[in-house]
């Protein structure tokens, strides 16, 4: 993906592209593990807010992060995915949620959240995007010390755009995680879900990103059962 040594992208594949090698569009994940936690009715502690009126990230990976009027700005083009994250905190079931908005796309178009990003190994992560030129929602994971990354399960969101704010959660409890969608002109929210039985991240910092795209964030939240 980019300088970490991987392919670029949700699942390893350069979007849009119509010779690109197709994502793994693996089923959405319904049988619940025997050890996985169900996810708590309500997330009530909110432990780290983020209104970008100053710059409270650290990147770890390309991409060019700034603030300007209360939102944070990213933009970041060619083959390099960017990854910003809280410094100093790990959580381990933990919700993030932020109000972003894809205003254009150079191959990619993708932005989202980040959990579980280890602080020895940042390389290491679950992420959650919105693809606007592929219309879908999708997880993946980095799972070496920056090594490519896998997708593991995408769902559609027709109707996505550029120039949209839309509202992303990601939640990881226990081995599961759930990514939900909702705002601007979508019909209601869209949800992908996984549990992770593969060598799971269980505890890390959270943070945002993207992959050929320019965009901003704003109400960045973490919040604990």
């Amino acid at each position: 993906m980019d300088p970490d040594g991987g392919t670029p992208g949700l699942g390893d594949s350069k979007l849009p592209a119509s010779d690109a090698t197709p994502l793994d569009t693996a089923a959405l994940d319904t049988k619940p593990s025997p050890d996985t936690k169900p996810p708590p009715d309500t997330f009530t502690g909110v432990l780290h807010t983020d209104d970008f009126d100053t710059w409270g990230f650290t990147p770890t990976s390309a991409g060019t992060w700034g603030v300007d009027g209360g939102l944070g700005e990213l933009s970041v083009c060619g083959s390099s995915v960017a990854h910003a994250m809280v410094p100093g905190k790990s959580w381990g079931d933990v919700k993030v949620s932020v109000k972003l908005r894809a205003d254009s796309g150079c191959n990619a178009g993708q932005i989202g959240l980040r959990v579980r990003i280890e602080s020895l190994n940042p390389c290491r992560l679950y992420t959650c995007v919105v693809s606007i030129p592929m219309k879908l929602i999708g997880l993946s994971k980095k799972s070496s010390s920056c090594g490519a990354s896998a997708a593991l399960s995408t769902q559609s969101a027709n109707g996505v755009k550029y120039g949209t704010w839309y509202k992303m959660e990601l939640e990881a409890v226990g081995k599961k995680l759930t990514c939900r969608l909702s705002g601007g002109n979508l019909s209601g929210t869209v949800t992908v879900s996984y549990t992770d039985n593969s060598n799971p991240i269980m505890s890390g910092s959270a943070g945002i990103g993207g992959y050929g795209v320019t965009g901003v964030f704003d109400e960045f939240r973490v919040e604990v059962p």
